[in-house]
């Protein structure tokens, strides 16, 4: 996502937000230039706190090598990736949490009730494409899907033939984008991004994910730097020592919700293989 610099002070920032644009047209000789003043608005977004910590005996902290705080603090920094992942993706955006872009109202939706096929589900990608470029006037740039949704859509075929060819597209290839490794890698020229934080639990079934179809560049992530403090006094009555790992942060995904084409429905349940 596209970053800002980490503001120095304050528990909230505002982003600005255009809500009437300028004008444009045609003027005759000596006639009126077009003239619209910009209207503007904002959007405010709370810092949030990602942090974890662990507890660990002073025997087993000095006698450990190579040294388990090395270890715990790496583990701790691999949760706090996967955490604030997910609150970009999922949060709710009350009880201390960022406000992911699945929760931002007002969003381009497609729904696929049909049964699941990769022909119809790149009809659905090219539908969510179209509604951020007609209601944004801004082309996307990313795909976000679950791993198992990325792996299901590289494996299928039409005509016996894959929708997603291997390597890169050839003369007279009738694919519509690219697979490696396994995965989807581009589908209509846009980069495939998999996500194990896409939730794939949804609908009555609890077994449907969702894809995402996204112009990033109308998200701004603040990040401040990440933090390791190990404190000794608070466990000392049981000899233990106390290793935490945080970071602030602000995250505004809703300056302008067309941005955002989510695709779901029962197509998207559970893939099968």
């Amino acid at each position: 996502m596209p970053t800002a610099p980490f503001p120095p002070d304050g528990l909230t920032v505002t982003s600005p937000k255009v809500s009437t644009g300028v004008t444009e047209a045609s003027q005759q000789e000596n006639g009126s230039v077009s003239s619209t003043d910009i209207s503007t608005t904002t959007v405010t977004a709370p810092m949030v706190t990602v942090a974890g910590q662990n507890d660990i005996s002073r025997q087993v902290l000095e006698r450990s090598f190579p040294g388990l705080d090395m270890v715990i603090f790496r583990d701790l920094q691999h949760a706090y990736d996967a955490e604030l992942d997910r609150q970009l993706i999922v949060g709710s955006g009350s009880s201390g949490q960022h406000l992911g872009i699945r929760n931002v109202s007002s969003v381009n939706t497609v729904t696929d009730n049909n049964a699941a096929s990769g022909t119809q589900q790149l009809k659905d990608i090219y539908n969510a494409i179209q509604l951020v470029a007609s209601n944004r006037f801004l082309d996307p740039d990313m795909i976000v899907t679950t791993p198992a949704r990325a792996a299901w859509l590289a494996a299928q075929v039409s005509n016996n033939f894959p929708i997603l060819q291997q390597g890169g597209l050839g003369p007279g290839s009738f694919a519509a984008g690219t697979q490696d490794g396994g995965f989807a890698g581009t589908i209509a020229g846009l980069p495939v991004l998999t996500d194990p934080n896409v939730p794939s639990n949804l609908g009555s079934g609890t077994n449907q994910d969702e894809i995402y179809v996204l112009h990033t560049k109308d998200f701004v992530l603040m990040e401040g730097p990440v933090r390791q403090a190990t404190y000794e006094e608070v466990l000392s009555g049981n000899l233990a020592v106390r290793l935490q790992l945080f970071a602030y942060g602000f995250w505004v995904p809703n300056r302008y919700p067309k941005s955002i084409s989510i695709i779901g429905g029962t197509a998207l349940s559970t893939p099968g293989f």
